[in-house]
């Protein structure tokens, strides 16, 4: 077993400094999870052979039954093959009496003391995974939902948020007089995007968003990318001589910046379509009443309209 304990950490050391750098550029897990999947079968089969059942050995045996649940860098054939593995060395272990008494001498007092070590460590293992198992659930469930409401370009609320949002959050805030909706618009991204590439016009998304949010981060708003270079903005308890005030500071502070791509400069500037609820009208009935009055700030553009 001294042999066999020098040799598994041989195996681990190999494992992570002779093949992790080369894991890590290659990104192919799979012949350390041989190495590790095989060295622990064996370790703790022959383990439990000379210490018997009664060491609690075959419990790290029992994990690896579980293990591959968490691991997806192989096919579906080793998958299921290192699980059926595991849980038949399991059950062979189990079932034959070759493993029930130590086959060295050793005494029962040591006996005692290794099997609620390897009992607790077992179930440390099985507790780490099910975190791991919660943790990444949660993650991916987060991932998914934020992919659903968010742009990914702007990570602002998407249309189809939006329009959720609307139905379940919002109606109160329809009712009220001092709630606007704003349609903005970027002036000539289409140039950006045709002259500079869409790099750059993704550049000046992102540039306007950032702005755009940071103006307005005092407010109960709700700021969403509502098309390729429109926003939209709902915004409650604001009157139109602030409502004023925030677009002339957001122009400035467009004016000001220095956008720079592919080795040219280039300015932005927007075009703005807002109008007041009516208590009792939809968000839809607001929405064409911002609609027209963006159609009408792009006649001149670099404008804001109010309806």
């Amino acid at each position: 077993m001294v042999a066999v304990n020098v040799l598994s950490v041989a195996i681990y050391f190999y494992s992570i400094y002779g093949l992790g750098m080369q894991t890590i550029e290659t990104k192919n897990d799979r012949l350390i999870g041989w190495l590790v999947y095989c060295e622990l079968i064996i370790h703790n089969l022959l383990a439990t052979w000379y210490l018997s059942t009664q060491a609690g050995f075959q419990y790290y045996i029992y994990a690896l039954a579980i293990l591959p649940f968490f691991v997806f860098s192989y096919g579906k054939i080793i998958y299921w093959f290192r699980i059926l593995f595991a849980i038949a060395v399991s059950l062979a272990i189990e079932v034959s009496h070759l493993f029930l008494q130590p086959k060295v001498s050793v005494s029962p007092e040591i006996i005692e003391m290794l099997h609620p070590f390897n009992l607790l460590a077992f179930l440390m293992v099985l507790s780490a995974l099910s975190y791991l198992y919660t943790y990444n659930e949660r993650h991916y469930h987060n991932k998914l939902y934020n992919q659903s409401i968010l742009d990914p370009i702007t990570g602002l609320y998407n249309r189809h948020h939006i329009h959720h949002v609307v139905e379940t959050m919002l109606n109160e805030m329809f009712q009220s007089s001092s709630t606007i909706l704003m349609l903005i618009d970027i002036d000539y991204l289409k140039r950006i995007n045709d002259t500079l590439g869409h790099n750059c016009g993704d550049k000046a998304i992102t540039t306007f968003a950032s702005k755009l949010q940071g103006l307005y981060h005092d407010h109960t708003t709700f700021i969403s990318r509502w098309g390729g270079d429109e926003f939209l903005l709902i915004i409650h308890d604001i009157q139109q001589k602030e409502l004023e005030e925030k677009d002339r500071q957001l122009r400035q502070t467009l004016l000001e910046t220095n956008n720079f791509c592919e080795n040219s400069f280039f300015s932005l500037s927007i075009s703005v379509g807002a109008t007041f609820t009516q208590g009792g009208e939809s968000f839809h009935e607001a929405l064409e009443r911002a609609d027209r009055a963006l159609y009408k700030a792009k006649e001149t553009r670099n404008h804001l309209c109010v309806l």
